[in-house]
C-alpha cells in the first residue's frame, strides 16, 4: 500500500522476550515470500522497499548496519534477535531509537517510513509512562507510521493463558 505512493523503509522492531522466539522465526521464514509476492525479488528496482532490523529488551540492539533489499541479509538479521534475559521491555526507547537512527535514509532515498514493532506485551509501565510522549513526537516528526504486531488481546484483562513447552524438558505449562 505504501509502495504504491514511494519508496518505503520499514523497520522491524522485535521484542527479545522468549515467548517471541517462534513469533520472529515465523515472521522470518515469511519474509522472502512476501518480497516475492510485492516483485521485489530478483528485480532490477527492488531497493524500493528497504529493511532494518532491531530488536529490544533492557537493552535495544541493531541487527543490519544500513537497510537493506537482500532478503538473505534480513533473514539473517532476524536470526541473530537474542533472547534478553532480564525481562524487561524498554518499547518506546526502542521506538524513538528505531527512527532516529534510520531516519537519514529516509531522508536520502526521499522514502516513506514504517516501523513494525513485534511484542506481546506493552513493554515497561515506567519507561512508557517517560517516553511515550517522545516516542510519538519522533514518529510525528518522521512521518513514520507505526504499527504493532502481537500474538494475544485480552480485552484489558490483567491475565492471559497460554500453552507453553519448556525447550529443554518437554515440560508443558
Amino acid at each position: 500500500w505504501m509502495l504504491a505512493n514511494s519508496n518505503v523503509l520499514v523497520t522491524w522492531c522485535f521484542d527479545q522476550s522468549e515467548s517471541m522466539k517462534d513469533d520472529q522465526q515465523e515472521i522470518r521464514s515469511r519474509i522472502r515470500h512476501v518480497y516475492s509476492e510485492l516483485g521485489l525479488v530478483g528485480q532490477t528496482n527492488n531497493d524500493a522497499l528497504m529493511t532494518a532490523v532491531t530488536s529490544y529488551g533492557q537493552g535495544y540492539l541493531q541487527h543490519t548496519k544500513r537497510p537493506t533489499s537482500n532478503v538473505e541479509e534480513i533473514e539473517a538479521a532476524m536470526d541473530t534477535v537474542p533472547v534478553d534475559p532480564s525481562g524487561k521491555e524498554f518499547m518506546c526507547q526502542a521506538i524513538t531509537l528505531s527512527i532516529a537512527q534510520h531516519l537519514k535514509y529516509v531522508k536520502q532515498g526521499q522514502r516513506q517510513m514504517a516501523l513494525i514493532v513485534v511484542t506481546d506485551e506493552s513493554g515497561e509501565r515506567k519507561g512508557n509512562l517517560e517516553l511515550l510522549e517522545q516516542a510519538i513526537a519522533t514518529a510525528r516528526d518522521a512521518k513514520c507510521r507505526i504499527f504493532v504486531l502481537g500474538r494475544e488481546a485480552v480485552f484489558g484483562y490483567p491475565y492471559a493463558h497460554m500453552k507453553w513447552k519448556h525447550p529443554f524438558t518437554g515440560h508443558v505449562h
